[in-house]
């Protein structure tokens, strides 16, 4: 079954966006370099692939700049709130062998009052 959540459909979009641009980047410099294009078209032509030159730029740094490594840095830190909380749950139960040990989970406290020698 495919994932259809919003953030899938997002990137799905954002790659799509990011591939036609591309494309359009690509023809245009083809067009500029085989073609001959008329002198009244020129400038109207060079801005639009500068705008275009400029949004796959951005695209480039949204795919593989600080947003991967933002990604990778929150599922990293998830990876570690896991592995700390396996390592929790395996250690906390300890079976006390000596009648007066008690155990004390995180969170509770305890008072204490020395009326035996030791």
């Amino acid at each position: 079954m495919a994932d259809t959540s919003p953030q899938t459909a997002l990137n799905l979009t954002g790659s799509v966006v990011a591939i036609l641009l591309v494309l359009f980047l690509g023809t245009g410099v083809a067009a500029l370099t085989m073609l001959e294009i008329p002198q009244a078209n020129h400038d109207i032509i060079l801005v639009l692939i500068t705008a275009i030159a400029a949004n796959v730029g951005n695209i480039i740094n949204f795919f593989f700049g600080s947003s991967v490594n933002n990604k990778k840095l929150a599922d990293t830190a998830n990876m570690q709130a896991q592995t700390i909380a396996s390592a929790q749950a395996a250690l906390a139960p300890l079976v006390p062998t000596d009648p007066k040990t008690v155990t004390i989970q995180p969170g509770q406290s305890a008072k204490v009052n020395a009326t035996e020698g030791s």
